[in-house]
């Protein structure tokens, strides 16, 4: 897609995660080609990475998965569907999970600048909202959360699927641990 972008006259950022020596297959001829078009690849992340918008768009749509959430009374297992929006550099997130004794409802709005996060989220079935900040990279973002509640969540993933880890201090929810895979 980028080699056909520059082709079509636009301009366009490539910023390798691997060492372009190191690809094989199809990754390794559309590198070719890409250099072939005239395109230059930049170490990640770009100096200008405020001038870009991409980061978030692997993650829009609609997923579905399971886990568990620790409470302290004990653990109990999850049924989940997540919902991205946005995209460029702006992230809503909806997790929303069922388990036998009641639900779990995070949403956040985050902005990305640089590859540092700011925002808001709340957790609608127990009471709790604040501020959230952290880092964002290619396959990971990192959000530390504050408020009524303090804590932490990690969320890792690829185009088909994630993996979501929340730690938290304050309330009787302390942690959910959920796998989700694209619907």
């Amino acid at each position: 897609v980028a080699r056909l972008a520059i082709e079509a006259g636009l301009a366009v950022t490539r910023c390798p995660l691997k060492d372009p020596e190191s690809l094989q297959g199809d990754a390794a001829t559309a590198a070719r080609r890409w250099g072939e078009a005239g395109g230059l690849p930049v170490a990640w992340p770009p100096a200008d990475l405020d001038e870009h918008d991409l980061v978030f768009d692997s993650l829009l749509g609609t997923w579905r998965g399971s886990g568990t959430m620790r409470l302290k009374s004990g653990t109990e297992r999850l049924s989940c569907n997540a919902y991205y929006t946005g995209g460029g550099k702006q992230l809503g997130l909806a997790i929303r999970c069922n388990a036998p004794s009641g639900k779990v409802e995070i949403r956040s709005k985050l902005s990305l600048s640089g590859n540092r996060l700011s925002g808001n989220w709340e957790e609608r079935t127990y009471n709790a909202s604040g501020a959230a900040s952290g880092t964002a990279k290619p396959g990971r973002i990192s959000i530390r959360v504050s408020g009524t509640v303090r804590g932490s969540m990690v969320v890792t993933y690829s185009k088909s699927s994630q993996s979501v880890s929340i730690s938290t201090t304050g309330t009787a929810l302390q942690g959910v641990s959920i796998r989700l895979t694209r619907s």
